[in-house]
């Protein structure tokens, strides 16, 4: 058994031993004595000993615990749609028992509201910001079903002829979530509740319960862990966070310049009508094309190589990068704004950075991971390097002397006293522990600012920590590359009829395309499928897919005029020329229609 689990038992056991030795005092006591009752008693012992753990009665939960509502009261009968706090009056805290039927619960609300109308709803305002009315209105089952999951409870007045013609405003939904938890002190005058009674026996800790089994230990000493989600595909997990989250209706406009995307995307974050749950519908400066999905794929592709070449707030071997440790870029919140532009992106099935390093995507996600082939030339500090080297290489006795003789303040400064009584067996452990600190622990703050900017956005990041294994291929290089097969998959082809005389040109064309797809895959030309981007407007495959299958068609090339090959982005088509028989000849325009792309509506 270890120290710290022994400390544990006896810990328990002293608590559990203090609270009985106490009861039998107040129990053996004179029961007539006037002014104090058992349960006084017992809340003086808390005070005095500072608590302890209460046992809940083996029948069930406590029969009167009370819950904590933030209700509002909805200023026009026939509102739909939640957009400002002006639509509703401030929020009201309202305490109730938990075990209250619908009409006792309505009363309770009408005695602690001030204005209540007569006959109301109860209702919540969902992602989307709607109102919508609640299934169930008592308070144990709006809490056992989370029906308001982050909204307050809002009192809708039911339309009467008094009403009938209001009309409501416009505003955002609250930021303001409900507190809804147990409380251990309930005022039960309020509601006529009568004192629950004392079962003493309850009051009693069993040793043989409070015992702590190793099994209990260890989920105490690690985090908190749930693979529930591990059966869920990526897919699955985004389709539901933008049901929750996303408002498809509506879209809010992005003037983007193709060379300052990144100034562009931070001018719109600053802008008071920026809302990131609403479809961005991106506007290319000089580009004459309307979004209906290719500009904002392309919108957040190049988004995503500025928050890595751009913000300065990453460093190191290009797709295993780290936070850099900088003060400065710590209080311009450059971090946030990287955060946030993020899960913008991935939101709305944009691309992630794919280009943080694999170990500190599962440190910022809290698992564990072997840092034994953590590859250290992504260090960008030359000392650092050679120093954990130094550690690498240290396998005999004298190599260690030497080393605590002259790394053993460095070492101990990164968070490692223990270096002056390691062995070597430690050392293994000690690089693991130096590795850490510069990639992780050094690093903290920043990475801090960069979850909240994630969380910004409907608390993106505590969705990627709980499915992290889902996100590894977004945040890190861990994604499978595009291959031939893979690509040819994404395409369907716009035959002519059989037989036809355009069918045969269009098979001369697309027996080159399979060839130059080969090329591709044998690196016999200069291009790559994440080329891809010529006719979809994203480098990879999206997290949710494209909205539709890529298409193939062709066109007559006119007698005298070189047409190239082009692209719809949107419609996710690609043209092709019919007859194209000479493989040279059909290089030659797959290259100039790669490398001569202008933009979305050039010519």
């Amino acid at each position: 058994m270890s120290e710290r689990s022994a400390v544990f038992r006896r810990r328990v056991t002293d608590i559990r031993d203090r609270m009985n030795a106490q009861f039998n005092r107040l129990l053996n006591q004179d029961d007539s004595e006037e002014g104090t009752s058992l349960l006084q008693s017992f809340g003086v012992f808390r005070q005095q000993h500072g608590g302890g753990p209460v046992r809940r009665p083996r029948g069930g939960r406590t029969r009167h615990r009370q819950l904590t509502f933030k209700v509002s009261v909805l200023r026009n009968p026939t509102l739909t749609q939640y957009r400002s706090h002006r639509d509703a009056t401030p929020a009201t805290r309202v305490v109730v028992p938990v075990n209250l039927n619908a009409a006792e619960f309505r009363q309770a609300l009408r005695d602690n509201i001030a204005d209540i109308p007569l006959q109301f709803d109860l209702c919540k305002v969902n992602g989307q910001r709607l109102i919508l009315p609640l299934e169930e209105e008592t308070p144990q089952e709006i809490r056992a079903r989370n029906l308001l999951g982050r909204s307050n409870l809002y009192i809708r007045p039911k339309i009467t002829e008094a009403n009938e013609d209001s009309t409501g405003g416009e505003v955002v939904q609250s930021e303001m979530a409900i507190v809804l938890h147990d409380t251990e002190t309930p005022d039960h005058s309020r509601h006529n509740v009568q004192e629950p009674e004392v079962i003493r026996e309850e009051f009693y800790i069993d040793s043989a319960e409070s015992e702590v089994s190793d099994l209990d230990e260890a989920v105490l000493a690690s985090p908190e862990q749930n693979d529930s989600h591990d059966e869920m595909d990526l897919a699955t997990v985004l389709k539901d966070f933008q049901e929750t989250h996303l408002d498809t209706s509506n879209y809010c406009a992005i003037i983007a310049r193709r060379r300052k995307i990144l100034h562009s995307a931070c001018m719109a974050l600053s802008k008071s009508y920026f809302a990131w749950h609403k479809l961005p519908n991106i506007e290319f400066v000089g580009e004459m094309a309307d979004d209906y999905g290719g500009p904002r794929r392309e919108f957040f592709r190049l988004l995503m190589v500025e928050t890595q070449n751009s913000l300065g707030i990453f460093e190191g071997k290009p797709g295993s990068l780290l936070f850099s440790y900088s003060q400065q870029l710590l209080s311009s919140n450059k971090f946030y704004t990287a955060g946030k532009l993020i899960a913008w992106s991935i939101a709305h099935n944009g691309p992630g950075p794919r280009y943080i390093n694999r170990h500190l995507f599962c440190m910022m996600c809290g698992q564990k991971t072997s840092l034994d082939d953590f590859d250290v030339e992504v260090f960008m500090d030359e000392d650092i390097k050679q120093n954990i080297e130094k550690v690498s290489s240290c396998s005999t006795p004298e190599d260690l002397a030497d080393l605590k003789s002259h790394l053993g303040d460095w070492i101990a400064g990164c968070g490692i006293p223990d270096i002056y009584t390691a062995t070597l067996l430690d050392v293994k452990r000690i690089r693991g522990e130096i590795v850490s600190h510069f990639a992780f622990h050094r690093v903290a703050s920043m990475i801090q600012q960069f979850v909240a900017g994630m969380d910004s956005c409907g608390r993106f990041w505590q969705m990627v920590k709980r499915c992290w294994k889902q996100f590894l291929p977004v945040f890190t290089n861990a994604g499978n590359k595009l291959t031939r097969n893979s690509f040819q998959d994404l395409f369907t082809i716009g035959w002519s009829p059989a037989g036809s005389n355009r069918h045969e040109e269009e098979e001369a064309t697309i027996f080159q395309w399979e060839w130059w797809l080969m090329a591709i895959q044998e690196r016999e030309v200069d291009h790559t499928f994440e080329e891809l981007v010529f006719i979809t407007g994203a480098d990879l495959l999206p997290p949710l897919g494209f909205p539709q299958s890529c298409n193939i068609d062709f066109y007559d090339q006119e007698s005298g005029m070189r047409r190239i090959p082009y692209t719809s982005t949107c419609s996710l088509s690609l043209y092709l020329p019919r007859g194209v028989a000479d493989e040279d000849q059909f290089k030659d325009l797959m290259n100039d229609a790669l490398k001569g792309s202008l933009g979305f509506g050039k010519v």
